[in-house]
């Protein structure tokens, strides 16, 4: 293998790399999102069942 070839391979490699690295970190920060998506759902759902279980326990201690 010609050194002018071994150094165009060595390059398209590195550029290979670069291109799954930048690949690797969008789908890293797409999940990210996506878990904190799910997190801040379930928070939500969580504070919409601990008021409605206050709403509930206020109405029957009143009457």
């Amino acid at each position: 293998m010609s050194k002018q070839l071994f150094e165009k391979e060595y390059e398209r490699s590195l550029q290979e790399i670069e291109d799954n690295k930048e690949d690797l970190n969008t789908r890293i920060d797409e999940s990210c999102q996506r878990i904190q998506d799910n997190i801040n759902a379930w928070h939500q759902e969580s504070l919409n069942i601990i008021n409605k279980e206050m709403s509930d326990y206020e109405r029957a201690t009143r009457g």
